[in-house]
């Protein structure tokens, strides 16, 4: 009876072990899931713990840095512990900046999504790619 009470707790523990560390690639392919783009864009942009699951590390960043009174652009890798959330605004808040938004999916297998304010110099382009889940690759910020 020990015994078995024993091997049971040990198979159990070794169950809830194997368990936890399947859960975030489960649990990513739940979230990053989608129909279609335009579906996966809506959640992504709502949810900070999707956004943490459907992005590809090290994420690509690009900025505008200035060097010598020139702009010029400045790619950098980040690893999951150095990117900041919310990676893109809510569609309230896009709203709110009076954003506008232009998506092009070519192939239902990559996405571009620009965010941009017209007149104003505000253009972010979000990269996203369809693997077996829609991830975010790139965030190219050419705001001036």
């Amino acid at each position: 009876m020990v015994v078995w009470l024993v091997s049971s707790l040990v198979a159990s523990a070794s169950y809830a072990n194997e368990t936890q560390l399947q859960s975030p690639p489960t649990q990513q392919k739940q979230l990053c899931k989608a129909k279609n783009f335009d579906d996966f864009y809506q959640r992504f942009t709502e949810n900070v713990e999707m956004q943490k699951l459907c992005t590809h590390y090290p994420l690509q960043k690009l900025d505008l840095v200035e060097e010598q009174d020139d702009l010029v652009p400045k790619l950098v890798k980040l690893g999951r512990e150095e990117v900041i959330y919310p990676l893109i605004l809510t569609q309230q808040e896009q709203k709110d900046k009076v954003l506008s938004l232009k998506i092009l999916t070519i192939n239902n297998k990559i996405a571009k999504v620009t965010l941009y304010k017209p007149d104003t110099g505000y253009q972010v382009i979000y990269r996203f790619k369809k693997k077996n889940n829609w991830q975010l690759i790139k965030i190219e910020d050419w705001s001036v």
